[in-house]
């Protein structure tokens, strides 16, 4: 499992285990782009890996609140992206 992407320091930390992957269910960004500007407590969907399922849910600031738990844990450090339909508006990084 990739368990961190360090991209300040090109580092990317793998694991045997889980450990390390998050678990809650608010996944709060950093480094944030927007293509077309979001409106706030809208609900969006979101994908966090390539291919990887969207999950609903609403966007508030710099966190995302999925409306259901995630099937799989995420690192700190992958992109997610936030989509209105099916248009793309913008994403960030997953924040520790």
């Amino acid at each position: 499992y990739v368990v961190r992407k360090d991209t300040e320091h090109n580092r990317v930390t793998v694991s045997h285990e889980r450990s390390g992957l998050l678990q809650e269910e608010t996944l709060r960004l950093s480094q944030m782009n927007w293509l077309a500007e979001p409106v706030p407590g809208k609900t969006y969907d979101e994908q966090y890996r390539y291919h990887g399922p969207r999950i609903r849910g609403t966007l508030t600031g710099q966190e995302f609140v999925p409306d259901a738990p995630h099937d799989e844990a995420i690192a700190a450090g992958q992109s997610l992206v936030i989509y209105d339909g099916e248009e793309l508006i913008g994403g960030g990084i997953i924040d520790a």
